[in-house]
């Protein structure tokens, strides 16, 4: 927990909203090799979560550690992979047998964490290589403090925390999937946000201060939030008052806990409470547009986690993932590939390991036809 809590002071500044608006350069160039592969040709078959995952990629690696890199095409980036298959081992470890995860597992686990480390050692290599006085991310990382205790972080603990901003983001990229895919069942939904996009920035490059004027676009993002949230749950824990070994009460008294008894919140039934949302099973942006969001209660805005646990970099995932859903519809006409795929929070089609996404999802793209 203490070295949680120094990294997080020493990173924490880098992702402000005024720190997130100078990223903006960066989210708009990656973003076009994205918009490039999908533009292409009249209609080319493309693997969404892969795409937005190789996007992501290149916009971290640029944004936060200013390395350009191309990976749209061709080879998977080696980190990707290595991420989705450590994290997926991590979670299922627990539960199996030792002897069974020594023999079959273990060899496999270390060499992926051996390919986020050294990549995450060449970052910093690149950087001694070629200095730079740009106080980025891998700045703070290498040589900032915390204020706190005047710490600052080993070596070894760089190279987490580069990995763990990678792990991390994952989630933005399979937002924007299931906002695609929610899209996809809802083509009217399509048509209002490209009116939108078309009255607020016509045939110009999409801005950073454009995203203020597209309510309907962060409304369509919202939603698909609430009914396919990419971080499932949280942990919580009751707190008993000191001294008291009684069970704690919540919601006034309604419901008795254990006072040593975890609770996991998931998410895909607490937005989908009919108490708060008519129809919720429904893709409606407009239930999420304006003060019919701010009038929602807080309970279902918690798609980023809670507490001191919520992901600190939520703003830049936010924006990232606003940007990226508002540049697709603005230039790409986009359809499933195969019209019967359906994905259900349930486990049809829908899984991950840190975070979750629409499994095996693919569409058909190209360039956005206009009248």
């Amino acid at each position: 927990m203490e070295m949680w809590g120094i990294a997080h002071r020493i990173m924490a500044p880098l992702a402000t909203p005024e720190a997130t608006a100078l990223l903006y350069s960066g989210i708009r160039e990656t973003s076009a090799d994205l918009i490039k592969k999908w533009t292409a040709g009249p209609r080319q078959r493309v693997h969404i979560t892969n795409d937005l995952d190789r996007l992501n990629h290149e916009a971290n690696t640029l944004c936060f550690f200013d390395q350009r890199v191309h990976c749209m095409d061709g080879p998977e980036p080696a980190l990707v992979a290595a991420m989705a298959d450590s994290t997926g081992e991590s979670l299922k470890r627990p539960a199996r047998p030792r002897l069974l995860t020594w023999l079959l597992h273990e060899r496999k686990w270390k060499r992926d964490i051996k390919t986020m480390r050294d990549f995450g050692a060449s970052l910093v290599q690149h950087r001694r290589d070629n200095p730079s006085d740009k106080k980025d991310m891998l700045h703070a990382l290498m040589h900032g403090t915390d204020p706190e205790t005047g710490r600052s972080l080993s070596e070894s603990q760089v190279l987490d925390e580069i990995i763990n901003v990678y792990i991390g983001s994952a989630t933005a990229p399979n937002l924007v999937a299931f906002a695609l895919y929610y899209l996809m069942k809802n083509p009217d939904e399509i048509r209002k946000a490209q009116e939108e996009l078309d009255a607020v920035v016509g045939p110009a490059e999409l801005e950073h201060d454009h995203l203020t004027r597209l309510p309907y676009v962060e409304a369509i993002l919202r939603e698909a939030f609430r009914l396919s949230g990419v971080a499932p749950g949280f942990n919580i824990e009751p707190i008993p008052e000191e001294g008291n070994d009684a069970p704690v009460m919540l919601a006034g008294g309604e419901y008795q806990v254990p006072r040593n008894q975890p609770l996991i919140a998931i998410l895909a039934a607490v937005n989908r409470d009919p108490a708060v949302f008519n129809d919720p099973d429904a893709f409606k942006p407009e239930r999420m547009v304006g003060e019919k969001f701010d009038a929602l209660p807080a309970g279902v805005k918690k798609g980023f986690g809670n507490g001191q646990r919520r992901c600190f970099g939520s703003r830049y995932a936010w924006e990232w993932s606003f940007f990226t859903l508002a540049a697709i519809l603005k230039d790409v006409d986009f359809q499933q590939a195969d019209p019967s795929y359906v994905m259900h929070n349930e486990g049809v089609n829908y899984g991950g390991a840190f975070t979750v996404k629409p499994v095996g999802f693919f569409g058909i793209t190209g360039p956005r036809a206009r009248q």
